[in-house]
């Protein structure tokens, strides 16, 4: 509609050219044009901006989970899984855990329902995690759970233990707060029963 509008000042324009009238309704047209568009690529970008900012608000309200092993024994071997979540609070959750052959294997897996997880918060999902290592499985699990928003949010861990075929390669040891406290009990729980063994009775007396 604005270029049939231009288009028919241009084709008047020979015959009031001298009309200020004419020449004034020319300039508003023109300008009117100029208006519309520019106020329809705002309204566009503003737009994109919205949808943008909305979508990193979203993006900053996802849990972010991930697995670390936890009690090591002697050996530098670990026999459990904490699942952590590196993200905002999440409530509600159900992880699934599997331990298959191939990555789009299937089977029955250990289920575990854990009421809420805050920022760095960790869970332990007690599956036989030596036992996976050795046998060189891949671990996959998924989890649906609640966001700090309420809203519904899911996603899948798989994690491929067959690097290890090599025997050279190993785990690393991954040091945490809560894994120095169970060290320092479990040292503590052994000397205990280090000096309430019979023999040492017998030599006390």
């Amino acid at each position: 509609m604005l270029g049939d509008s231009l288009s028919s000042f241009i084709r008047q324009a020979p015959e009031s050219s001298g009309d200020p009238n004419f020449l004034l309704a020319t300039v508003l047209a023109i300008a009117t044009s100029a208006l519309a568009i520019i106020t329809f690529f705002y309204m566009r970008e503003t737009k994109k901006m919205r949808i943008a900012t909305e979508n990193i608000l979203k993006g900053g309200q996802k849990p972010i989970f991930a697995i670390e092993p936890v009690l090591y024994d002697e050996t530098g071997d670990f026999h459990a899984i904490n699942l952590v979540n590196h993200g905002q609070t999440a409530t509600d959750i159900l992880a699934i855990c599997y331990w298959l052959d191939s990555e789009s294997g299937s089977g029955s897996g250990d289920r575990f329902y854990i009421l809420s997880l805050s920022k760095d918060g960790r869970a332990i999902l007690n599956i036989p995690a030596l036992k996976i290592i050795e046998q060189k499985k891949y671990l996959k699990i998924e989890i649906t759970c609640k966001n700090s928003q309420g809203d519904q949010f899911a996603t899948t861990l798989i994690h491929a233990f067959d690097k290890l075929k090599d025997s050279n390669t190993k785990i690393a040891y991954q040091y945490s707060y809560e894994q120095s406290i169970t060290g320092a009990l479990k040292e503590i729980r052994d000397t205990l029963n280090e000096l309430t063994k019979p023999d040492n009775k017998d030599k006390d007396s």
